[in-house]
């Protein structure tokens, strides 16, 4: 017997300390070799007007097996439909029989919004006092959700593509964080102490001359080779930190781009978060530098993430459960 998890069942057994505790574990586990995932499978079908992706992977120590497969379609915000939609596939370890079957969707929006507060808790000023976000779709509304279980006093300025979605995005998310407003600028909002950049944007969505000294940022919703959400100046200017070197430089245009134009080397990119983590490597390294986590969102942040869900469902007698030998 398998278990099938709905967005609704996601909802009541994942609790941000549970996943941003379970994503830090994984980003330690995953810096000492102790997981096994292959680079993501990207399909691009002729004539589709988006991707197809599979996740698979295995994390030792907590004896997690599964896979994601998902569909990434920015163009259908303007149908009405979500952006990201797909399916997780939770299996025994030790059989690799199926497990559960749970919405992907949700469960990718919180596990990428927990991981922007492992990498913001190990890389941002503790001295932090305003967060500002571009963004006002999914992911935004998630790392709202994260940053504000995080840091609950800290006042957040968002920034979208009109002040119109910028205000409505605002008011819809004050009964989460209260200190929430549109920014007059993007300027306003590059020039917070911690910045989280989670768009669908192929070109840059600010000017990195407006970071502040000692900022920390998060780079979050482009990942396509040709495609950036922030520009060079942001890059060279910031000590950068990956999820996954492998992601960096197979899919990462924010640092291939870069990287083509010659204001950095691959070298640029210091360390994994896992890396910071385990204490192999140092975050950030003085007051006024800016640091910069470019987030690709990698397979064990899902695995770790399904394996809370399917324990705490089962406890709690949610779902549904199937057999898929009748």
């Amino acid at each position: 017997m398998a278990l099938l998890l709905s967005r609704g069942d996601l909802e009541k057994v994942l609790d941000w300390s549970s996943v941003i505790a379970a994503v830090e574990a994984g980003f330690v586990d995953f810096a000492a070799g102790k997981v096994a995932q292959p680079q993501r499978t990207v399909l691009r079908g002729p004539g589709m007007q988006g991707v197809y992706v599979l996740m698979p992977c295995a994390v030792g120590p907590t004896r997690v097996l599964g896979a994601k497969v998902a569909s990434i379609f920015n163009g259908n915000t303007a149908r009405g439909l979500p952006a990201i939609s797909g399916l997780y596939l939770l299996a025994e370890y030790d059989t690799g029989r199926p497990l559960a079957v749970m919405d992907a969707a949700y469960m990718t929006a919180v596990r990428t919004a927990a991981a922007t507060a492992v990498a913001t808790r190990a890389l941002a000023r503790p001295d932090a006092a305003s967060i500002g976000l571009f963004g006002t779709g999914t992911q935004a509304e998630f790392h709202v959700r994260g940053l504000a279980h995080l840091l609950p006093a800290l006042p957040l300025r968002v920034f979208g593509t009109s002040p119109e979605k910028a205000e409505r995005f605002a008011k819809r998310m004050s009964t989460v964080a209260a200190r929430i407003e549109p920014a007059r600028s993007a300027d306003e909002a590059a020039g917070c102490d911690i910045v989280v950049v989670a768009t669908s944007a192929t070109s840059p969505v600010f000017d990195g001359r407006a970071l502040r000294r000692g900022a920390h940022v998060n780079s979050v919703g482009t990942h396509a080779p040709k495609a950036r959400e922030i520009d060079s100046e942001t890059v060279a200017r910031s000590r950068v930190i990956g999820d996954s070197r492998e992601a960096v430089f197979a899919e990462d245009g924010d640092i291939l781009i870069p990287i083509e134009e010659g204001r950095i080397g691959r070298d640029h990119v210091v360390a994994e978060l896992g890396e910071v983590l385990a204490g192999k490597k140092p975050g950030r390294t003085s007051r006024d530098e800016i640091t910069l986590f470019k987030s690709n969102g990698v397979a064990f942040q899902d695995a770790v993430t399904a394996k809370i869900a399917y324990e705490r469902a089962t406890a709690a007698r949610l779902g549904m459960q199937f057999d898929f030998n009748v």
